[in-house]
């Protein structure tokens, strides 16, 4: 996968953009991750049906990545249930740069898997000041996440929904 997204850095010109190829997670160290055969988007660091192999990986906390002071914008986090480790690994990240914007996927089936009520972690995210929307791809807009539990609820088994947290200071959509 780091492969991949280095190959399209490259092929789009994006110099600016760094590919480094390990796990988010709470804390530096070393993980395993469970590979999927079948899509090389979902692979995971907890244990999950269907044979995956296994693979141990570098993990980094991007608090402990990015040095104090460096201005982050933007983060985009689509790994599947491990969102709740990544954002205890990125505290100072989030606090410290008014106007990030986080895009997630949402996937409390995945969260749960890894060991994460999926309620805390909206919870986590707008007790640092973040608001929260989700992207209604039907509609092709951003609705307010207003009732944590009916928005959870909703979401079953292998669904996910794509949410937006905006930081204090970040412009709207």
């Amino acid at each position: 996968n780091c492969a991949t997204l280095r190959r399209n850095l490259a092929a789009n010109g994006c110099a600016h953009a760094e590919a480094v190829h390990a796990a988010v997670g709470a804390a530096a160290g070393e993980a395993c991750v469970f590979k999927s055969s079948a899509n090389a988007g979902d692979h995971r660091t907890f244990h999950s049906s269907g044979g995956r192999s296994r693979e141990a990986v570098h993990m980094i906390a991007l608090d402990d990545h990015f040095p104090r002071g460096q201005r982050i914008d933007f983060i985009k986090m689509d790994i599947q249930g491990a969102e709740g480790a990544a954002l205890k690994g990125m505290r100072r990240v989030l606090t410290s740069n008014p106007g990030l914007v986080l895009l997630m996927e949402f996937w409390p089936c995945g969260l749960m898997q890894a060991g994460v009520d999926p309620l805390a972690v909206l919870d986590d995210l707008r007790g640092m000041g973040f608001t929260l929307e989700w992207i209604d791809d039907d509609a092709k807009d951003l609705r307010p996440i207003r009732d944590f539990k009916e928005f959870t609820g909703r979401i079953e088994g292998a669904r996910y929904e794509n949410i937006v947290a905006r930081a204090p200071g970040a412009l709207p959509a």
